[in-house]
C-alpha cells in the first residue's frame, strides 16, 4: 500500500515522468541475420501496440529450421523507446538458440543486438517507427 500511496504522490509532484506513455500504434522494422548469408534470415515490418508483445514465426527457407521472434515495445516518458526481444531458433538437426537481449534508443534510429553461442552467431536489428 505504501508503494501505490508513493507512486501517487510521485504522479502529482511529477506528472510528466508518469505521463501515459502509450503514444498509440508504432511501426516494428526487424531484421534477424547471419554472418555467412547474404540475405537476412528473416526482415518485415509489423503495426504493434506499446506495451504488448508481438510475435513473428517463420519457417527458414532451405531446411527444416524455425526461428521465433517476440518483440516488446516499452516507450518512455522521455521520448526513448525500449524493445525487449526474445528470439528462438532450431535448426533441422535440433540445435537450439535462445536469446532475450534489450535495446533502448530513439524512434526512427537503428537498434542492433549481436548474439554469438554454440558456433552460431545472429544480428537483429529493431527500428521503432
Amino acid at each position: 500500500m505504501r508503494f501505490a500511496a508513493a507512486i501517487a504522490v510521485v504522479a502529482l509532484l511529477c506528472p510528466s515522468a508518469y505521463a501515459d506513455v502509450r503514444s498509440g500504434p508504432v511501426q516494428l522494422e526487424f531484421r534477424v541475420e547471419a554472418p555467412d548469408q547474404k540475405a537476412p534470415l528473416i526482415s518485415g515490418s509489423l503495426p504493434a501496440e506499446p506495451l504488448e508483445t508481438m510475435k513473428y514465426k517463420a519457417n527458414l527457407s532451405g531446411d527444416a529450421a524455425v526461428l521465433e521472434l517476440s518483440l516488446f515495445v516499452r516507450p518512455q516518458a522521455d521520448g526513448t523507446v525500449g524493445v525487449e526481444l526474445e528470439l528462438e531458433e532450431q535448426d533441422a538437426d535440433g540445435h537450439r538458440i535462445a536469446w532475450k537481449p534489450a535495446l533502448a534508443g530513439r524512434r526512427g534510429t537503428p537498434m542492433v543486438a549481436t548474439v554469438r553461442a554454440g558456433g552460431i552467431t545472429r544480428t537483429v536489428t529493431v527500428t521503432v517507427r
